[in-house]
């Protein structure tokens, strides 16, 4: 039988003491380049195979910028529902966001933007706090990356 999925649970099951970021498109991976390219601490990005496909608005300091690590972004506000994903799967969420607000869902989408470190403002927290509701959208297979997040307070 084929377990189809990302390796994204052994991967941050394995490289302790590393920076894992999964941008959701090539602005927020240049934004992590940027801020790790000014450190000194190792990391991996992992980039979107969608993100090249996509066309996007470039910021105008593009060089400069810089995405934080371990601080997840609320991308839409929303009172029924928290939806957290990250990297490709962010964008599928996007899309949806429309035909659940046509059936009357007001969703809260978070983007996780890295995994290592995770959500050091308790970002996702606050957010289910408000909703009550949590839904973790990834392409790992069954208890690696959307269980490690569930594993996080």
């Amino acid at each position: 039988m084929a377990c189809w999925g990302s390796p994204m649970g052994a991967i941050i099951n394995s490289v302790r003491g590393m920076n894992v970021c999964v941008p959701r498109n090539m602005t927020q991976a240049a934004g992590m380049y940027n801020l790790l390219l000014q450190s000194d601490e190792p990391a991996l990005v992992i980039e979107c195979l969608n993100g090249y496909r996509t066309k996007e608005a470039l910021p105008e300091n593009l060089g400069e910028f810089t995405v934080p690590l371990g601080v997840p972004e609320v991308v839409s506000e929303g009172s029924d529902v928290t939806i957290v994903s990250y990297g490709s799967t962010f964008n599928i969420c996007v899309q949806t966001l429309a035909d659940l607000e046509e059936a009357g869902i007001s969703a809260e989408l978070v983007d996780v933007r890295t995994l290592l470190p995770f959500d050091v403002n308790h970002v996702i927290v606050t957010s289910l706090e408000k909703t009550n509701r949590l839904i973790i959208v990834d392409e790992d297979v069954p208890g690696g990356a959307s269980a490690y997040i569930l594993n996080h307070k």
